[in-house]
């Protein structure tokens, strides 16, 4: 009798199988994500960025590296644990990513129970400590309430939980009245953008859409605000590197797919002014991106349509809470009421030594 048992799991049964590991790549590394992974997802209460359909579209996208997985399974072959990585060279360093995380998103390390998740632990550090080159492990950002992550961490040699900034959400208080949530100067700056919208005579438009058709048709458009408001920033886009794009690009597709995917627009004078890309996925309302044109900043669209998608998510009995999938500073958000800690999981592995 197999036991799935552990914080976020859905049944619990006993222990009794005896457990093996190994490591996979290539095809069939494909054929574990479109089949079978999703069934362990859903057991540990997975997100979607650690989904099969995430995973999926960022293996088969990550040009220039190399996508690999640890699995670890019982005597009836059913899949305990997984760990799904990104491989590159760093300056002559092998340098090992959580595929999940690419692109900032917190992922998770899957595991049913202790004993699954300490082989999956010991099986992935055997098998980096055997390579004959220079190993630097980055794994995260994970949730620290990840299901047996402290059973990973332990038996994974080498390797340290280390707090990075949290990420902030807003945890619903009662009501969905946005005035228990936004503080007064938050509401003086959405009066005050509605003020001059009307003064300017400007035509303010929101939709907020689960069509996946009408959301994959957008993104050339989504595309160029994202990479326009990181220039504006002075910094280089994620989407400006062709695997970046191509990442990003497949998992929305895969979202979409999956009918999880949800796109917020707001248009002035018919001419996009900021979107928000969110996976709904009750309890959570978890923010992927939200970008805004420059040029229409007087009219404060960023804060405007994210009081809008706030609304809509209170609105909705099944959702908890909003969270945005990667650390932001809650200073630029409209509104933050809690955070969720996350840690990056790190180690070395140097290359052994001739005598």
């Amino acid at each position: 009798m197999t036991a799935f048992r552990g914080p976020g799991a859905s049944r619990t049964r006993t222990v009794t199988l005896p457990l093996r590991s190994a490591v996979i790549t290539g095809s069939a590394l494909l054929e574990l994500l479109r089949n079978e992974y999703d069934l362990l997802a859903d057991r540990c209460d997975a997100t979607a960025t650690a989904g099969g359909a995430w995973l999926t579209a960022t293996v088969s996208m990550a040009r220039g590296q190399n996508p690999w997985a640890v699995v670890v399974r019982d005597s009836d072959d059913v899949l305990r644990a997984c760990i799904v990585v990104l491989e590159a060279d760093d300056a002559g360093v092998a340098l090992v990513t959580l595929a999940g995380s690419a692109m900032g998103f917190r992922s998770s390390i899957l595991a049913d129970s202790a004993s699954a998740a300490a082989l999956l632990g010991h099986s992935f550090a055997e098998m980096l400590q055997a390579r004959d080159r220079d190993i630097r492990v980055e794994l995260g950002p994970v949730d620290d309430e990840t299901p047996w992550l402290e059973d990973f961490v332990a038996t994974a040699a080498g390797a340290e939980a280390v707090p990075t900034d949290p990420i902030p959400s807003v945890r619903r208080l009662g009501g969905s009245d946005l005035h228990e949530y936004l503080g007064s100067s938050m509401l003086r700056t959405l009066r005050k953008a509605a003020n001059r919208a009307a003064t300017d005579h400007k035509q303010v438009f929101v939709r907020i859409t689960g069509d996946g058709d009408e959301i994959l048709n957008l993104l050339p458009e989504l595309e160029r605000v994202h990479r326009e408001r990181d220039h504006t920033q002075g910094r280089r886009s994620d989407l400006d590197d062709v695997v970046g794009r191509a990442i990003w690009r497949a998992r929305l597709v895969a979202l979409a797919a999956e009918d999880i995917l949800e796109l917020a627009t707001l248009h002035i004078d018919g001419d996009l002014a900021a979107h928000v890309l969110a996976i709904v996925e009750p309890p959570g309302y978890r923010v992927l991106e939200g970008n805004l044109a420059t040029r229409w900043a007087r009219y404060a669209p960023g804060r405007v349509l994210e009081a809008a998608v706030l609304r809509r998510a209170l609105e909705e009995p099944s959702i908890d809470f909003l969270d945005w999938m990667s650390s932001v500073a809650s200073s630029a958000l409209l509104v933050a009421n809690d955070a969720q800690p996350v840690s990056v999981l790190r180690a070395y592995f140097g290359a052994p030594v001739e005598p």
